[in-house]
């Protein structure tokens, strides 16, 4: 206690004390979390107010040896400034979790100081609580994805099955058709279109974009390739511009990438130069006049195995083993241009009954005949929404086209003319890796299978 006769508490502060304690100090509770002053009085009752404080707070939060002159700033100002931290999505105090960091560390090493401020949320000063526990977000196993065989592109399309058939058929009348010279007296030739299908194709598999988002953006390269004269050192740039047409036009709006992110794909072709994307971008959709939609062959796909297996007692592995053979099939077709003008009701229907010839059929001896007419005639059975559409397509053109897609699919597990990066994209295990295990079935189907005796 300071001397009586020295820095003595002026008559106003007298006042406010009760007779016989004019020289002792307020409780800790006049001057806890607020400014105190006295008129007229000294520093030495002010330092030691002051002092008397930071030792009481220091008790109760567990901070030993801090520095005096912070915390007697601290204690001065009436005013706390919050500061918001994303801490398991609550507010944190930066000066409480100073405190208590600097507590732990006469205790443990630098790692577990930081290691606890990560893990645990502390709340105001003021509000005298204890820590919150730290939150626990439920994860999903690595294995429950594995787990589940049943395509999600199934699930979807059961809800509008119905309509399904209706959208797609008037996307093919509307659609621009390609022209006679396609490929021939064109700008671009045959190989160097399927070089950019490739491209194309490896995106989407790097990027993890649909392969029905890769369908449409090659139908739009081939109609731009048609329509419009490009230098060669443009073309792959026209193709990063289709498919961005195409993933602004169906992907979710959080996964389109930006015009800096597209050309980077290019591996520094195009560096800097966002505006020609943009250009070109502008340029296809003022020529076609906004006419960039597709009959999807991928939905048509679809409808016919969602329509055929209410028919068949298969698995759900077996089920999505039917899919992604059906999905194989027609990515083997965007790399063949004698598929460029076949109708994508064809190569569905076409796929659909290859896949179940191939999955259904073929057993483990060799020469295996499928029975082609018998899945043919369950896809007429089963589609009762369009029949005149099937019936257009005689058994000649069926034929043919399964054959085609036969010889391809034989041949994508070389390494040669570009086939094989299907094989590789349908290798990952978001496809069930079916490359192998369908090559094989199709190693064991005759020979003859592979010939058109018209």
């Amino acid at each position: 206690m300071a001397h009586p006769t020295r820095n003595a508490p002026s008559a106003t502060a007298r006042s406010s004390l009760s007779s016989g304690k004019e020289n002792a100090c307020p409780p800790l509770s006049a001057v806890s979390g607020r400014k105190v002053s006295f008129a007229g009085a000294g520093t030495a009752c002010q330092t030691r107010v002051s002092l008397r404080a930071i030792g009481q707070r220091r008790k109760e939060t567990g901070v030993a040896n801090a520095g005096g002159s912070r915390a007697i700033g601290q204690t001065y100002s009436g005013k706390k400034t919050p500061f918001h931290v994303h801490c398991d999505e609550r507010n944190v105090s930066p000066r409480q979790d100073a405190r208590d960091g600097l507590g732990r560390r006469d205790d443990a090493k630098e790692t577990s100081v930081k290691t606890s401020r990560k893990r645990w949320a502390t709340v105001k000063p003021q509000d005298g609580k204890k820590p919150l526990p730290p939150s626990k977000i439920p994860r999903r196993s690595r294995g429950a994805k594995d787990r589940d065989h049943f395509p999600a592109a199934l699930q979807y399309h059961t809800e509008y099955i119905d309509q399904l058939v209706i959208v797609e058929r008037e996307r093919e009348k509307k659609s621009p058709a390609l022209s006679k010279n396609f490929l021939t007296e064109c700008h671009i030739n045959a190989e160097q279109r399927r070089l950019v299908v490739i491209f194309m194709i490896h995106l989407g598999t790097h990027c993890r974009y649909p392969s029905y988002i890769v369908y449409q953006s090659v139908k739009l390269f081939d109609l731009v390739m048609d329509t419009i004269r490009v230098d060669t050192a443009f073309i792959q740039l026209c193709a990063l511009a289709s498919l961005w047409i195409a993933l602004k036009k169906q992907e979710n709006f959080h996964k389109i990438p930006t015009a800096t992110s597209m050309v980077a794909l290019a591996k520094g072709l195009y560096a800097g130069r966002e505006d020609l994307l943009i250009e070109y971008e502008r340029k296809i959709l003022q020529v076609l006049n906004f006419n960039v939609s597709f009959a999807d062959a991928f939905s048509l796909f679809t409808y016919h195995l969602i329509n055929c297996i209410r028919f068949v007692d298969i698995s759900d592995e077996t089920t999505a083993f039917l899919y992604n053979t059906g999905c194989y099939l027609i990515d083997l077709t965007l790399l063949d241009e004698q598929f460029c003008r076949t109708a994508a009701s064809l190569i569905a229907v076409t796929a659909a009954e290859l896949a179940f010839g191939l999955v259904l059929d073929v057993a483990p001896a060799v020469h295996a005949r499928p029975r082609w007419l018998f899945w043919r005639g369950l896809l007429f059975a089963a589609t009762p929404h369009m029949p005149d559409r099937i019936d257009r397509f005689q058994d000649k053109e069926i034929d043919q086209t399964r054959i085609r897609m036969l010889r391809r699919l034989l041949s994508s597990g070389k390494k040669h003319h570009g086939f094989d990066v299907v094989y590789k994209k349908y290798s990952r295990s978001r496809y069930s890796r079916i490359s192998e295990s369908l090559l094989e079935r199709a190693g064991r189907v005759s020979p003859t299978e592979t010939f058109y005796d018209p």
